[in-house]
């Protein structure tokens, strides 16, 4: 009985679980540093003083107008120092304006290393990491066995001629 994973297909299986693992490491060491930056943070209110805009050349990002805008957020820490942080997701339009208090987390010994109290940049880079882990790894598990079923599909069929009769 012949065993899958020989071969090409095998290589490629190999190969794409690899990109898997890499991916698994990427989700794991994002979840632990959010987890440690979470351990340690501190509330605070920010206020929208503006918002960034960038043309995006990317039309899956924002294809309606092409923009994309990072809200720009002042806030104080324990001490009363301010500090002023873009946040690290985009917005295709905004819901939010200059004006409207946010919540941010910082610590206090990096308090410019401040983010939105949002799950979606907190733990959206662990969730598209971990995403793509599993993505490839179902396709490393997948792939030898359809592959085997082509090889064999191309075997089997045979190029049927018919001659001229006439």
């Amino acid at each position: 009985m012949r065993r899958y994973g020989k071969g090409g297909a095998g290589r490629l299986a190999r190969a794409i679980r690899l990109i898997s693992l890499l991916f698994v490491g990427l989700s794991l060491s994002n979840a632990i540093g959010t987890g440690l930056f979470l351990r340690n943070a501190q509330p605070a209110q920010g206020l929208i003083i503006g918002m960034d805009q960038v043309d995006n050349p990317v039309p899956l990002v924002a294809p309606e107008t092409g923009r994309v805008f990072y809200p720009v957020i002042e806030f104080a820490d324990e001490g009363n120092t301010r500090y002023v942080i873009e946040a690290r997701r985009g917005i295709r339009s905004p819901d939010v304006g200059p004006g409207d208090t946010v919540e941010v987390l910082y610590r206090p010994e990096r308090p410019q290393s401040a983010r939105l109290n949002d799950p979606v940049e907190l733990w959206g880079a662990t969730g598209v990491f971990g995403g793509l882990a599993a993505l490839a790894l179902f396709i490393s598990l997948v792939a030898p066995f359809g592959f085997a079923d082509i090889r064999a599909h191309r075997r089997s069929a045979s190029p049927v001629w018919k001659e001229d009769e006439s």
